[in-house]
């Protein structure tokens, strides 16, 4: 997120070493130690004026900010998947690697309906790397729509968590997704469902079209163009509603 308001900055480099996970297997701790170089909060998203939103399922009473200095962007999918895992709190990683790729990770999670102190992550995402500079076009979009105060769901910081983990998804992986602009301007952002479902409906869409990419018979891409019709048209039918 970018344009973090000056009464949620931080800016306190942690301990790194909190950051491997004493149940990780040895192999595992191994790695996140080679490539986890420094971890800084850069802020935390709390207060009452994007309020807070605690049920049987969900306890989002901050949104933290992290930059995790990392060895290769190549790692950051890997430690995402395990940091989010971690933490119970909502959290953006700003991953950067020594030669300054970035990449932002979320991670969507509830709690577990049997112990409420444990955390079931549903979804997590890495986007795709770039470089914070003015030659770089995916930073501008980054930039734009990921701007804290363009966030425009704010009824809770749930939704507001989710709006920004779907508007990093469909810059990254706009290739796949011709209308995505179009998604990122409409009202799709006042539903949580509607949201869960776009990011559903991407992920399909994205795994369609890598594995048509990869087959030669002509039937079977004849079947997963249908699909891809399919899915467009929920696609739309989401954004008009």
């Amino acid at each position: 997120m970018y344009n973090l308001p000056v009464k949620y900055q931080i800016n306190k480099v942690l301990d790194k070493s909190n950051f491997i996970p004493k149940k990780e297997t040895k192999a595992n701790k191994k790695r996140l130690r080679e490539n986890i170089l420094k971890v800084k909060i850069l802020g935390q998203i709390e207060g009452e004026e994007i309020p807070i939103y605690l049920t049987e399922t969900y306890n989002v009473m901050v949104i933290m900010l992290l930059e995790m200095k990392i060895k290769n962007i190549k790692q950051a999918e890997f430690i995402n998947n395990i940091i989010q895992g971690e933490l119970k709190v909502f959290t953006i990683i700003k991953f950067i690697d020594e030669e300054e790729n970035i990449v932002f990770g979320y991670g969507y999670k509830r709690l577990n309906e049997v112990n409420k102190q444990e955390i079931v992550l549903e979804k997590t995402i890495v986007t795709k790397k770039f470089r914070e500079s003015i030659l770089d076009k995916e930073y501008s979009f980054y930039q734009k729509y990921l701007d804290v105060e363009g966030i425009r769901n704010r009824n809770n910081k749930l939704d507001f968590y989710l709006e920004s983990m779907l508007k990093a998804y469909l810059i990254s992986n706009k290739d796949y997704v011709k209308n995505w602009q179009k998604i990122i301007n409409s009202n799709i952002f006042y539903s949580r469902k509607n949201i869960l479902k776009t990011m559903e409906i991407i992920t399909l869409i994205i795994n369609l079209k890598d594995k048509k990419r990869k087959i030669k018979l002509t039937s079977e891409k004849i079947e997963i163009n249908k699909n891809l019709i399919k899915l467009s048209k929920e696609l739309e039918e989401l954004i008009n509603e």
